[in-house]
């Protein structure tokens, strides 16, 4: 085998378990803060700006959904196709039922349907809701979970419609964090999206583009010729430069 498909094949492997990595940490992330709520949701330093209850639990739901969808599309049974698309409906419904909220002043009762929100002035209009941007990112990443299984999706990419908005809204809102621009990841008068949430949509979402890189934008990354090649060695430095800038 050429060298240069044997670093093809490693690079392929490398991307699959990142994919996994992304499923374990966004899942034991939103786990812990998840196990807060139930258990200890008094403490001040996770009310107001932080993961709300629904986020937490919509997350737990789309880590699972990756876990699945880390395999290819050919291997996957029915079971794990059916349990892949539950979860993400439930995750698609957990922030388009938020959106709808926002758009026409209404309140389903789903804010703090399980445990109360924490009195904070950030979430005191509309307590235990999450951010309309944590709503909108909810929404692309159910709907990259439903679609990416299509057979008429995948030849047109279809996904990556979703996936890849979703990426840089959590990107520039943690990017947002990192440099203090409050426009990034808040838009007012409503909560913003906590850093914890905008970090597991960037990792959930960078996870989606590994597990499938043959459907998807990152392909070429993968190719064995020179395109391939000089991408895979100038990848760290799109990624970090313009945080860096």
């Amino acid at each position: 085998m050429p060298n240069s498909a044997l670093a093809t094949l490693k690079f392929e492997r490398q991307l699959s378990w990142f994919a996994v990595a992304c499923s374990l940490i966004s899942f034991g992330t939103s786990a812990v803060l998840f196990l807060i709520w139930i258990f200890i949701p008094s403490l001040k330093e996770f009310s107001g700006g932080s993961m709300k209850f629904n986020t937490s639990l919509g997350i737990l739901a789309g880590s699972c959904a990756l876990w699945i969808y880390r395999k290819n599309a050919q291997t996957l049974t029915r079971r794990e196709l059916q349990i892949g698309r539950a979860l993400g409906t439930f995750v698609f419904l957990v922030g388009a039922l938020t959106i709808v909220q926002y758009l026409f002043q209404i309140d389903f009762g789903i804010d703090q349907l399980v445990v109360s929100d924490f009195p904070s002035p950030e979430s005191s209009l509309f307590p235990g809701r999450m951010s309309p941007i944590t709503g909108v990112c909810f929404i692309l990443l159910g709907l990259t979970y439903l679609v990416s299984d299509s057979t008429i999706s995948r030849k047109l990419k279809a996904s990556s419609l979703f996936v890849v908005p979703l990426f840089l809204i959590s990107i520039l809102a943690s990017i947002g964090y990192l440099y203090g621009e409050k426009t990034f990841y808040q838009m007012q008068p409503y909560i913003r999206i906590s850093w914890q949430a905008a970090a597991c949509f960037a990792l959930l979402s960078t996870g989606i583009l590994f597990a499938r890189f043959r459907d998807g934008p990152i392909q070429i990354l993968t190719s064995e010729g020179i395109g391939g090649v000089t991408a895979r060695r100038l990848l760290p430095t799109v990624i970090f430069t313009p945080v860096l800038l």
